[in-house]
């Protein structure tokens, strides 16, 4: 006789986890700095392009001293605006893209060193001299893992600051009576 044969199909995945900050920030030391002088004028520092691992803080230290003497004259509200690439690579074992482009290898250990230095002095230089200082982020196209994780290290070594991170290529938002859109 005939005989009815069924059939179904079953697909397993597992269960995504929500990624847990707390785990990567929770031997990191928050510090706490105290405003020396306000002013009532806003100020945004743009940084775009930086590929620490290519780029070296001594690269960038005559940029750094001069964004200090800037943002000692005493700010309302200090925006830093990180416009994305700020690594060379969104890996540490192997350089390539966020597409997985080839790139040339570069040290990115001491890229991280070298990025948390001179925002260790930049952000600290910003809350001592603002009412309020927020750090902006737009993805780039080289670094987007790794600048999240370094926005998520910021926000928990500066608890005065006001860290808006995401995976987000443009972002807008308002300083003042002014609209600021910006984008990798």
């Amino acid at each position: 006789g005939l005989v009815q044969l069924y059939q179904s199909m079953i697909v397993v995945r597992p269960k995504a986890k929500a990624f847990d900050a707390s785990v990567f920030t929770q031997s990191i030391n928050p510090v706490k700095l105290n405003t020396i002088k306000t002013g009532k004028r806003n100020l945004f520092i743009p940084i775009a392009d930086w590929h620490f691992g290519i780029t070296k803080l001594a690269d960038v230290t005559d940029k750094l001293e001069q964004l200090v003497e800037i943002v000692s004259k005493g700010y309302d509200t200090i925006v830093i605006g990180q416009l994305g690439d700020l690594f060379h690579s969104s890996q540490i074992k192997k350089s390539v893209t966020m597409a997985g482009t080839q790139l040339d290898d570069v040290d990115m250990e001491a890229a991280i060193k070298h990025a948390r230095a001179f925002f260790d002095v930049l952000i600290t230089e910003c809350i001592r001299h603002s009412r309020q200082t927020v750090i902006e982020h737009a993805e780039g196209n080289h670094d987007g893992n790794l600048q999240y994780m370094f926005l998520i290290y910021l926000e928990a070594k500066y608890p005065d600051a006001v860290v808006h991170y995401h995976n987000n290529y443009r972002q807008a938002f308002m300083l003042g009576n002014v609209a600021i859109m910006i984008t990798h």
